[in-house]
């Protein structure tokens, strides 16, 4: 808990959430349960919810369904005790998938693209925060916070979008309210 705070209170990011602040949790769920240096922690996430519910009570944690298909997000959620969570603090955890989505438009290799991103992150958000597991991979390499925000695209087949990834990716942390 206090690392998190610290961090929080040393970039300021506390001082960005008030009492009416919605804010979305998007923590890395690469796995339907949690693993050590694949998924976030559920006790990271934990301590993140306890100390926003200081400020509001505005929370929900958001994801997808795995890529793929490989695995439905409520396997996910129930795996890092998502459901739990939510009923003890009385906040949201949300499938993206299942929400309203528009697309964002940006241009890759000459061409115009676009890509849906969920409504409530593009217009129900004030504040979001990307919870990543620092780890490699094989299109990005050393990912940290920047790839994580691709789970935010609510499409099992996102992963056929590699391609334009780069520039996605930048468009997608335009849009979204970091």
């Amino acid at each position: 808990n206090r690392a998190i705070r610290s961090a929080w209170e040393h970039t300021g990011l506390v001082n960005r959430v008030t009492r009416s602040t919605r804010v979305a949790l998007k923590p890395n769920f690469t796995y339907p349960f949690y693993k050590t240096g694949v998924t976030t922690s559920p006790v990271v996430i934990r301590e993140a919810v306890r100390i926003l519910k200081e400020y509001t009570s505005h929370i929900a944690i958001v994801e997808t369904d795995g890529g793929y298909g490989a695995w439905k997000l409520k396997d996910a959620f129930a795996g890092h005790g998502i459901p739990e969570l939510a009923e003890e603090f009385g906040i949201e955890a949300v499938n993206l998938c299942e929400e309203p989505r528009e697309p964002i438009r940006f241009r890759s290799g000459g061409r115009n693209c676009e890509i849906p991103l969920p409504t409530r992150l593009l217009r129900e958000t004030d504040l979001m925060i990307s919870m990543p597991v620092p780890k490699i991979h094989c299109m990005t390499g050393l990912t940290l916070a920047y790839k994580n925000q691709w789970g935010c695209i609510p499409d099992i087949m996102r992963l056929r979008r590699h391609h334009i990834f780069n520039d996605a990716i930048v468009a997608i942390n335009q849009s979204l309210k970091p």
